[in-house]
């Protein structure tokens, strides 16, 4: 079995359009890539920003909660952290003046705390620890007979008196004045930073010094009567103190030449819970860390990430709010895009040219084959005439030839020469018109019967030269039939098809030629029939391609490939068509149709 082989041209064309389509694969990948990581960019920058906005909306959230306690307490007179304090200034029913200190008066923060205060505490001059919360002797029995004031908590003295020993053990006096000193220095001072930071500090600084200022004005109106006594209060700074750490909040308070200490005990871990609670629909796993380092910022210094500033303490979050620490990163709202469009058009429009280049490259070499194909059959089919007519032009203008007979002989050979030199040329120069757009049919009204009476002779004698008979079917109706076309044209096509048929159909029995003329409803059928060994369904439309030939390689019949392509190109031209037709009655050789419109 005989392999085929691939043309090298398509191994070459293969090639090239296997690397154009791997670089544009790679090319699609790397867009694809970077695009998809341009979307996972875009996408953690995002969740990066809300997460940022929460952080920012819970630090926020947080310092307002801190500040309404804050307030509170440091709007609270100095005199209140007394279980039972004189009354100022004070009147009978009668209008009578009740002397300084005849009446004492319960402090609001007697025996009650309000969470998450767990005590709140005095330091005198003297060093002596004291506590509304933990009054002793008859204020003792006095206090615990005393109503609870609605929404806080109360607890007998002796729980007070514990609460008060635990924070003797947990102040150091001398240093928490120093502390709170220099703390409230710092936190009152102006700050050169700008930002968030720096915003809520400006928040603090104001609701403490609203607060500061009432308490104050709240002290200096004790009595309006009496000249006002030289008290001032500081503002609360936060401290964390023992170990482990326990939150106090703590002030400065100057009465005449006396230094008091006062401050409150705050539970951490309730205060926690409740700032958490108020941040986890926006932090949920967040948690708050104490700084104690944070408690002295001075100006300049950047605060610690995620730094309150009602509080030394920091908020703690996961680095990803929306997704587990570790979780793969997925880009969303993907889809289509700018980038896949492009891809996508690049894609059908290589392949479009992959396509047809590949016909356009299979077109180019196979014409180029025709071509080399015809150039060899034209120089096959001009050798053998010329060299006949040089032949017997020598012999014949030397007088080599004496005998009239092989004379007359000679003259005919290079008369049939000349027919056939005339009709390759003439096939050519004919095409090339066509092909160029040039030709012009010269169409006259004219019957059927007059065209083939023209061309009759000339078939005729090409059929019997080539060893044929000629058979031509016209009904004598149709023959009177009158048609507007180019009679040489037609002639001139029908020769052409007996030409080929004498060709290939040579040395076939019957030796016989048909030309069968028909009409349909507008149109005139002129077929020419040989019964030969026919074409191949394969070779059904190669045969009218220029320069192909219907003859197996190897063939020597003559020709160059150009009859049935020129005669399809005129029946076209005069607005017919040359198909190629199964015999009429089924049997071997090839029928080929030349349909004519025809007048009606």
């Amino acid at each position: 079995m005989k392999v085929r082989r691939i043309p090298r041209w398509r191994l070459i064309y293969a090639a090239c359009a296997g690397a154009v389509l791997t670089a544009l694969l790679v090319a699609t990948q790397v867009a694809l890539t970077l695009e998809r990581d341009h979307r996972l960019s875009q996408e953690e920058s995002r969740q990066r920003e809300r997460h940022d906005d929460r952080q920012r909306a819970a630090l926020w959230r947080i310092d307002s909660r801190m500040l309404p306690l804050l307030a509170r307490e440091g709007a609270r007179p100095y005199f209140e952290y007394l279980a039972y304090y004189p009354q100022e200034c004070g009147y009978t029913r009668y209008l009578a003046p009740i002397g300084k200190g005849d009446v004492m008066v319960p402090s609001p923060l007697l025996l009650n705390v309000t969470p998450p205060i767990k005590l709140h505490f005095q330091v005198d001059v003297a060093g002596k620890f004291s506590s509304p919360q933990a009054p002793g002797g008859n204020q003792r029995d006095l206090a615990e007979a005393s109503g609870v004031p609605l929404g806080a908590v109360q607890f007998d003295a002796g729980e007070g008196i514990t609460r008060l020993a635990r924070v003797q053990e947990l102040v150091p006096v001398a240093l928490v004045l120093d502390s709170a000193r220099r703390i409230e220095a710092c936190e009152m001072a102006p700050t050169s930073q700008t930002g968030e930071w720096s915003t809520r500090r400006g928040q603090v600084q104001d609701a403490k010094v609203a607060a500061k200022n009432d308490a104050n004005l709240a002290n200096r109106a004790a009595d309006p009567l009496a000249p006002a006594p030289d008290v001032d209060v500081g503002t609360f700074v936060p401290l964390w103190l023992g170990d482990p750490h326990e939150l106090f909040f703590v002030r400065r308070v100057r009465v005449g030449d006396a230094q008091l200490l006062q401050g409150i005990w705050c539970d951490w871990s309730v205060l926690r819970s409740t700032l958490l609670g108020a941040i986890a629909d926006l932090v949920p796993n967040a948690t708050l860390e104490p700084q104690p380092a944070a408690i002295e910022r001075l100006d300049g210094v950047e605060p610690v990430e995620m730094e309150l500033t009602t509080l030394p303490a920091r908020l703690v979050v996961p680095p990803t709010p929306d997704a587990p620490t570790g979780a793969p990163l997925v880009a969303t709202g993907i889809g289509w895009s700018a980038t896949r469009t492009a891809l996508t058009v690049a894609w059908l429009l290589v392949g479009a040219a992959v396509i047809g280049g590949y016909f356009l490259v299979g077109s180019s070499v196979a014409l180029g084959e025709r071509r080399s194909r015809f150039a060899a059959a034209v120089t096959h089919e001009l050798r053998t005439p010329l060299t006949t007519f040089r032949m017997y032009s020598e012999m014949l203008a030397d007088g080599m030839v004496a005998d009239p007979a092989v004379r007359q002989s000679y003259l005919e050979t290079l008369k049939e020469q000349s027919g056939r030199l005339a009709l390759l040329v003439e096939n050519v120069l004919a095409y090339a018109r066509v092909e160029d757009g040039r030709f012009v049919a010269r169409r006259v009204p004219i019957t059927v019967g007059e065209i083939v009476a023209r061309q009759q002779p000339l078939f005729e004698r090409r059929a019997v030269d080539a060893g044929f008979v000629l058979r031509i079917e016209l009904a004598a109706d149709l023959a009177a039939r009158r048609i507007t076309t180019d009679r040489d044209v037609v002639g001139q096509i029908l020769f052409n098809l007996i030409d080929n048929a004498c060709k290939y159909a040579v040395g076939t029995t019957p030796a016989a030629i048909e030309l069968t003329i028909t009409a349909s409803p507008g149109w005139l059928a002129l077929a020419v029939r040989d019964h030969g060994p026919g074409i191949e369904p394969t070779q059904a439309r190669a045969i009218f391609e220029p320069f192909e030939r219907g003859a197996k390689n190897g063939d020597a019949r003559p020709g160059v490939g150009l009859g049935l392509a020129l005669s399809r190109g005129l029946a076209r031209d005069l607005d017919g068509e040359l198909v190629l037709a199964p015999p009429a009655d089924g049997g071997r050789g090839a029928c080929l149709v030349l349909r004519l419109p025809i007048d009606s």
